[in-house]
């Protein structure tokens, strides 16, 4: 009897390591894709807390695909289009609301140029800077994959963002997001300006890809090291997310009289 357990153990544990290989050679795309003329509508909402103080920022942004280039560079355009912003619940004014950035992305989704950069005094700047989506390689990802990259930070040849991005698996539809998606958990650390200098920033979330176009569909995380002087020495607690918003109707034709 022992053996024949022993036996069915051993049959059992085969066949476990049989199927490991399977799982993990499970892949996905995670590239970006771009097409010329396409348009998506996202909404950011950020909090930043130290102390008494809470800011809350509620941004609705438009990325426009402006070019998609044969050589496989893209022209984008990111325009902040309306927004609220509250101190300890009081409202007051939004920097750059109304500001167009355009920036161009290699094959690879590494940024190359920023046409018309953000106010670099601003820090709305920077933080709209790390919301941008990452760079992703060419290549199907295993599911458990990390992959590291490396993306320049303008104003100096020492200034750049190390990322880690680790492929978890497929998430599910939700209300939220209405459709299967790639889930990814991304950790970025590096050296960026800001109002009060260089600073040594981290980020980590978690990122839900659009099969077949590579777009951030939704991401949420936290941003530690921020330091503002207008708050004091110690850094603030920041966390954010940004989530796309449905495609807007075509305006009906009574709805156009």
């Amino acid at each position: 009897m022992k053996t024949r357990l022993a036996i069915v153990a051993a049959l059992a544990a085969a066949a476990a390591l049989w199927c490991l290989p399977v799982t993990a050679q499970e892949t996905h795309s995670l590239r970006r894709v771009y097409k010329a003329g396409e348009t998506d509508r996202y909404r950011l909402t950020m909090r930043l807390e130290r102390g008494e103080v809470k800011l809350d920022l509620t941004l609705q942004m438009t990325e426009t695909t402006k070019e998609a280039r044969p050589d496989g560079s893209s022209v984008i355009e990111l325009s902040m289009d309306s927004g609220e912003m509250t101190l300890n619940g009081t409202e007051v004014p939004i920097p750059n609301i109304g500001q167009k950035m355009t920036f161009r992305v290699d094959k690879d989704g590494k940024p190359i140029k920023d046409e018309q950069p953000a106010d670099p005094d601003s820090p709305l700047a920077t933080i709209m800077a790390l919301a941008r989506s990452s760079s992703m390689p060419d290549r199907p990802v295993k599911v458990g994959e990390t992959i590291k990259v490396e993306v320049p930070v303008e104003g100096g040849r020492d200034r750049k963002l190390v990322a880690q991005f680790t492929l978890v698996g497929t998430e599910k539809r939700s209300a939220e997001v209405p459709m299967d998606t790639l889930k990814v958990k991304t950790a970025i650390e590096g050296l960026v300006p800001t109002p009060d200098g260089d600073q040594n920033l981290k980020i980590d979330a978690t990122s839900l890809y659009e099969p077949g176009t590579g777009k951030v569909v939704r991401v949420e995380g936290t941003v530690s090291g921020f330091r503002l002087s207008q708050l004091g020495p110690e850094p603030a607690k920041l966390s954010f997310k940004r989530v796309r918003l449905p495609a807007e109707a075509p305006a009906q034709a009574s709805d156009a009289k």
